[in-house]
């Protein structure tokens, strides 16, 4: 009940009408309905504060579900999903209101738990302001930096060392550092910042071999259908060199998630895609009994190269075990998974999603 108004406040844990800071104004009608202020309060999801909705009732928001866009891959931020970040709900948890995430693709939701989880979300936000604010879009702006502050106010509670408004505008204000994705921290030019004694990855080193095959097209195979016949996909930025049955390297341009995001045009003020984006060179190269991935869903396969052709690259997953699977994989399809591929990385993923 809101006042002496019967309202729909949310459907099971979700509740899409009602903010946490307004679990106060409402009263259950007990026994058929969840007391949003009872001793089950944390099993609930509450929608998030949107600056724009202040001053709307409970029971009254029109958008259910509604989520603001962060420019944040969910893969990012340690989730397996594959699409970007939504912020949509706030969760009681321990005396605090941590932020409830979802992917913008398949719909999975997740919480960040300390605050010092959610701050790649808090410069995220922030960056898309001060880009707002460059470009003259100061509501926008606003909106965004003041999202950015209201995920992690809902963290206060629980530790002093998180940053407040005023500490959170006054960060912003200062230069991005875009190796610690974060703001207000300075970096000698062309040196290791202080405290960082994260080594630099080894250079990858392509094989030299006269023999070497070197394919520049990496083309999926053709597919008819009603009768026409369609060209098979494109990697694009791809080359790959290798000498069969010995290893196969490969060499990817690929395009860094920052440059991607959309610029104004200079000559008719819109948004428009970057025309140079920035690239970085990526390479891998796989020889006889070295892992790669086979396949993937939220946990990541490998299994050991033991074939390579020009055509397609053999692995054998469960090698050794009583039901050994083979994967004759075409190149496209090898290349398309492990282009990127880290074992470490992999493994620490599919750790992360067993837990």
């Amino acid at each position: 009940m809101y006042g002496n108004k019967q309202i729909k406040i949310g459907t099971c844990a979700n509740m899409y009408y009602l903010r946490a800071d307004q679990r106060h104004l409402v009263r259950a009608i007990l026994p058929h309905n969840v007391d949003p202020s009872g001793p089950y309060a944390e099993a609930l999801r509450f929608r998030f504060p949107f600056p724009d909705e202040d001053g709307i009732a409970p029971g009254a928001f029109e958008d259910y579900d509604r989520g603001v866009r962060v420019n944040i891959r969910a893969h990012d931020l340690g989730e397996p999903c594959p699409g970007m970040t939504d912020i949509v709900q706030q969760k009681p948890l321990g005396g605090l209101y941590v932020v409830v995430c979802r992917c913008t693709v398949c719909g999975t939701r997740w919480r960040e738990e300390t605050w010092r989880d959610a701050m790649p979300i808090v410069n995220a936000m922030m960056i898309e302001a001060r880009r707002y604010k460059a470009n003259g879009e100061h509501t926008a702006s606003a909106f965004q930096g003041e999202c950015a502050i209201r995920v992690l106010s809902g963290y206060k509670e629980g530790s002093a060392n998180v940053p407040g408004r005023m500490r959170l505008v006054e960060l912003a204000a200062k230069p991005w550092c875009e190796k610690h994705k974060t703001f207000g921290h300075t970096c000698a030019a062309n040196e290791p910042p202080a405290n960082d004694s994260t080594p630099e990855p080894p250079k990858v080193e392509i094989p030299t071999d006269p023999r070497a095959i070197t394919i520049t097209e990496v083309r999926d195979r053709d597919h008819t259908r009603f009768g026409k016949t369609y060209p098979g996909s494109l990697l694009e930025r791809t080359t790959v060199k290798l000498l069969p049955n010995k290893w196969v390297a490969i060499r990817k341009e690929a395009v860094t998630d920052d440059s991607t995001r959309m610029i104004k045009d200079p000559d008719t003020g819109r948004d428009a895609t970057n025309p140079n984006p920035t690239v970085r060179d990526v390479v891998r190269v796989f020889r006889l009994g070295d892992a790669a991935e086979v396949h993937s869903y939220n946990l990541v396969f490998t299994g050991h190269v033991r074939g390579i052709t020009a055509k397609t690259v053999t692995c054998v997953e469960y090698e050794g075990s009583a039901q050994p699977r083979t994967y004759r994989m075409s190149l496209y399809d090898f290349v398309q998974k492990n282009w990127d591929f880290d074992q470490d990385a992999a493994e620490k993923r599919n750790a992360n999603w067993s837990d």
